[in-house]
């Protein structure tokens, strides 16, 4: 007979319907505080086979995923438009290219006082590394959106929502 530990950070229900699913009934479940404490351990007798082992760890990936995403605070209530569109107002306010471009270039003007031809042309490099910067960002957040959309779509899949 071989103990199995559930490690304690599983969705536990679900772990329940994969493990009735894919795997043949447990021997034995151990609860670590009596019966109506969540289990802690499966028993197999005979052991698992290295297949039906396989089969173990990945429900308990899966399980441990759910639970995970679950977990997330806010986010896993979220549609993935709602995770895209919060992703896309953090990163500069959701501005785009041309918006931040004209805040650099009213934050940052010229000064018009003789003898300061230095200071207007460092300025007008500044003003390109913002913008350069800025672009980044804004290419930057373009694609954490998609990452937020493709992770509620994930968390979907992995709790059954789809």
């Amino acid at each position: 007979m071989t103990t199995y530990v559930i490690p304690n950070d599983v969705d536990l229900e679900l772990m329940k319907v994969l493990v009735v699913r894919y795997l043949r009934r447990p021997d034995g479940i151990v609860y670590a505080d009596g019966m109506f404490s969540p289990p802690t351990a499966l028993e197999y007798d005979p052991d698992l086979t290295p297949g039906e082992e396989v089969t173990l760890n990945r429900i308990i990936v899966k399980s441990r995923a759910s639970a995970l995403f679950d977990a997330m605070p806010n986010w896993a209530t979220w549609s993935g438009d709602e995770a895209e569109a919060y992703v896309h107002d953090s990163i500069l306010l959701g501005q785009t290219q041309a918006q931040v471009d004209a805040w650099i270039d009213a934050q940052i003007t010229d000064l018009t006082t003789a003898n300061l031809a230095q200071i207007n042309a460092r300025m007008a490099a500044i003003r390109i590394a913002l913008k350069t910067i800025a672009a980044g960002l804004i290419t930057t957040r373009t694609v954490l959106s998609g990452l937020a959309r493709a992770i509620m779509y994930l968390r979907d899949v992995m709790t059954g929502r789809a």
